[in-house]
């Protein structure tokens, strides 16, 4: 087996596994705090059998990961880190915004009179639709 179908398997293979753990993981959840990590999980562990599917029937395996730049990767994991840790402290809304101008601004999108409204409204519509459609509480603003 060649070096690039390995990886290239790697990441279903950790998509499925992931998705097991979470599946797992909801179980002694209450029907109202698991069913969306439950429905999560289901859709994840279905897209990682699929893309393990097609992975393995694949004839040639192209080098995704050749032109990566690994220091945006761990400068990404740390932002997320940071949103993971602010979450409870500042809420969903600014952390989101936040996280949002970030993701647009390292990705190339430097007119921040635009950028910045359009990660409000982003937050704003992503809370609306976590808090009324699907009735998960999120922290809005200052919780603590």
């Amino acid at each position: 087996m060649s070096w690039s179908k390995v990886i290239n398997l790697s990441m279903p293979v950790f998509f499925i596994c992931f998705s097991i753990f979470v599946i797992v993981s909801t179980f002694p959840m209450g029907k109202a705090e698991g069913t969306f990590p439950y429905m999560i999980g289901v859709f994840t562990l279905i897209v990682g059998v699929f893309q393990l599917f097609f992975d393995l029937v694949k004839k040639e395996h192209a080098d995704k990961f050749k032109d990566s730049n690994i220091f945006k990767v761990i400068e990404f994991l740390g932002v997320l880190s940071c949103y993971i840790f602010l979450f409870k402290k500042i809420g969903y809304i600014a952390d989101t915004t936040l996280l949002a101008f970030y993701a647009m601004y390292s990705l190339g999108y430097k007119n921040i009179k635009v950028a910045f409204p359009l990660a409000v409204l982003i937050s704003c519509v992503a809370y609306f639709v976590f808090s009324v459609f699907l009735a998960v509480p999120l922290p809005a603003f200052f919780a603590e």
